[in-house]
């Protein structure tokens, strides 16, 4: 886990998506927004891993740890466009009033203004 700074995953993530809107012709029409949850197996006494938190689990594990995502993709394809791993702790409407902000820097980068209305 060690391997990749989490500073740069933003900037992997970017050059990533400009290349794909340059090879292919995305239909962003309309863009979907969700949120997930999945459990994990790192140790309860592990303290490096920072997200991985105890929560409400929809596979109903809560007797393990879980790190959460919010996504946003293509209606067409679903093509990812941001990601976002958060504590997995945290409600759904929580994590949408904490990424917002996050969502539209990178919608906004790619010229996807605007779909950018509702947020």
């Amino acid at each position: 886990m060690d391997a990749l700074p989490t500073d740069v995953i933003e900037k992997i993530e970017s050059e990533l998506l400009d290349r794909i809107l340059r090879l292919y012709q995305l239909d962003s029409e309309m863009l979907f927004f969700d949120t997930t949850n999945t459990f994990t197996f790192i140790d309860s006494t592990n303290q490096r891993g920072t997200i991985a938190r105890r929560g409400k689990n929809k596979q109903k594990r809560n007797d393990l740890r879980q790190v959460g995502l919010a996504m946003v993709v293509t209606r067409e394809n679903m093509v990812l466009l941001f990601h976002l791993s958060y504590q997995g702790n945290l409600h759904d409407a929580k994590v949408y009033r904490r990424v917002i902000g996050s969502i539209k820097k990178p919608l906004t980068r790619i010229s996807l203004k605007s779909y950018l209305r509702c947020w």
